[in-house]
């Protein structure tokens, strides 16, 4: 079997420093001394060529990851930014060449602490689920990863971001997000699949495009919406049992939400087409307009019909 790393994700905020420092001690220990066990900046919002995405690339073996963020969340955010794993399935090993070593990507298993009022019951989940697993040994480990206790903080200026994630097996590439969007996030690949191309661009706050998104494959990991968040009503997001369990009745919704959503879509459509209305107009007053009338009405031209994909959502019931 792989060897397998530890990873525990800083939050925003909401946990005081010495609280959290006593959980992660907690969970160091159930992780123990042979097992590499990092602490990092809050992996949302990490760069994707930072140090905190750096150090994950070197890590060895499989990851267990414990994260603020919903399972398929946090995977997602991994996969965006440049890491190759593929979601742990507890009841199939990964495939392994004839010595036995693992082969092709790494496999990565995610645990939302925010479910866990006790930090020792979360350090108990992580020990039943490493028991089994073989661990990693000192020369597997990145140069000068154990130090003291074992574990280590590799950590990061950062700023909150905000970008949407894209599960590639939920989008069918229909191009909604890519017509939708204001602000030229989203874009084609050489392969002519939908990807983030400017993650930076993306509005705060605004998770319109996930509404609008026919599939559900757009997620905002920090959104108050259970669905668009990442929430997964099919199975348990690759989480052994015991770990993390959701309900797929309690994710879906009823037509009122769905017409809710809808609503609420159309309405940060308008609000962000007024803004950028505004912001044109204030080009056009100002000693700096070098924006031409005709790209500006190219622009506008470009926006989608809202009839036209406020239809299409008619029937989606995710």
């Amino acid at each position: 079997m792989a060897s397998i790393s530890v990873v525990l994700s800083r939050p925003r905020s909401g946990i005081p420093e010495p609280a959290f420092r006593g959980m992660a001690e907690k969970i160091a220990a159930a992780v123990g001394a042979e097992i590499p066990f990092a602490v990092v900046s809050h992996l949302y919002d990490a760069d994707p060529q930072g140090p905190v995405f750096q150090f994950l690339r070197e890590l060895p073996g499989d990851l267990l990851v414990l994260a603020p963020m919903y399972p398929r969340a946090a995977h997602l955010v991994l996969r965006a930014n440049g890491l190759d794993v593929v979601l742990g399935n507890p009841d199939r090993p990964p495939p392994s060449d004839p010595t036995g070593q693992a082969t092709g990507p790494r496999t990565a298993w995610y645990l939302d602490y925010r479910d866990y009022l006790m930090a020792e019951e979360l350090a108990e989940k992580v020990r039943e689920f490493l028991r089994d697993r073989r661990p990693a040994t000192v020369h597997d480990a990145p140069s000068g990863f154990l130090s003291g206790p074992g574990w280590r903080f590799v950590e990061e200026e950062t700023r909150p971001r905000w970008y949407p994630v894209i599960d590639a097996e939920r989008c069918t590439n229909c191009f909604e997000c890519v017509n939708f969007c204001l602000f030229g996030v989203f874009d084609l690949d050489t392969a002519s699949r939908i990807f983030v191309a400017q993650p930076d661009a993306c509005r705060p706050g605004c998770p319109a495009c996930a509404r609008v998104c026919p599939s559900g494959a757009i997620v905002f990991p920090l959104y108050a919406d259970a669905i668009i968040a990442g929430a997964d009503g099919n199975g348990n997001g690759g989480i052994p049992p015991g770990l993390i369990a959701i309900s797929p009745t309690s994710l879906r919704r009823t037509p009122a939400e769905t017409d809710s959503r809808k609503e609420q879509a159309e309405a940060e459509r308008r609000r962000y087409l007024a803004e950028a209305g505004s912001q044109d107009a204030k080009r056009e007053d100002g000693p700096s307009a070098d924006v031409s009338e005709a790209d500006r009405s190219s622009r506008r031209a470009d926006a989608p019909d809202l009839d036209r994909w406020m239809d299409e959502l008619e029937g989606w019931d995710p």
